[in-house]
């Protein structure tokens, strides 16, 4: 069954943070290992999924409930059935899986195209004054500057 393998993947990433891994990665694998988790119950009616179930309609069905349940836009969904692929990959290292069934899914990301704030934009911003902490002027303006999030 895939979903302890998944656990067990994530749980060795917990164990190399700082080692190897970033926090950040860590919270990609748990919300992916969450949504496969939900997968199942809403396309098959089982909590899990047999390895040998998994095959390139089952991962095109993933790719779809992302998108249609969960509102993932392309690259999103995309990100989230590598970390699945990498499960994957666990099975075929390990004979628990005989072909790879990713070796026919078209998953690209498609290229995003950012838009930068105007310099009027920037002024409105700088002008306008926060009523919730944490949203002070010059955070807001430092990463407007710095393309941070």
């Amino acid at each position: 069954m895939l979903i302890p393998i998944y656990q067990a993947h994530n749980d060795k990433i917990k164990g190399l943070l700082g080692n190897g891994y970033a926090p950040g990665t860590l919270e990609h694998f748990k919300i992916s290992l969450k949504y496969f988790k939900e997968f199942p119950i809403w396309k098959y009616d089982v909590k899990d999924i047999a390895i040998s179930k998994i095959d390139v309609a089952m991962i095109t069905e993933f790719d779809f409930y992302l998108r249609s349940e969960k509102n993932c836009n392309n690259n999103t969904a995309v990100k989230y059935v590598r970390k699945f692929r990498k499960i994957i990959k666990i099975c075929l290292n390990n004979d628990w899986l005989e072909k790879d069934p990713f070796v026919k899914y078209d998953g690209k990301m498609k290229e995003v195209k950012t838009e930068f704030l105007t310099d009027e934009e920037i002024k409105d911003i700088y002008s306008k004054k926060f009523r919730t902490p944490g949203l002070e002027r010059d955070i807001v303006i430092f990463c407007a500057f710095t393309g941070l999030a």
